[in-house]
């Protein structure tokens, strides 16, 4: 198992990708519990695709891992301010 991999978010965090979100995660999952999210070229999020982010910190957090962030594009940011969900993803 490697220390960490990173999961490139694309473009899209939101109910059309979901599907492929979880699908992505879980393949991380499977290779280390410590995963950075690669954010930078996200330009849309919804709540669909935050809450999957914040079930998937909680079962790294549960696993003794963690989540962390490469470069939140200010889309991602602002949309899980709005949804009071940057605190439990990390982003405040």
């Amino acid at each position: 198992m490697t220390s960490k991999t990173t999961y490139d978010c694309g473009e899209q965090l939101n109910i059309a990708e979901a599907a492929s979100l979880y699908a992505g995660l879980q393949n991380s999952l499977k290779l280390t519990s410590h995963v950075e999210l690669s954010a930078a070229d996200v330009v849309k999020a919804d709540t669909a695709g935050l809450q999957l982010l914040v079930a998937f910190s909680r079962e790294l957090a549960r696993t003794g891992g963690g989540l962390t962030w490469s470069e939140p594009s200010q889309a991602l940011v602002e949309t899980a301010s709005l949804l009071g969900l940057d605190g439990e993803l990390g982003l405040a």
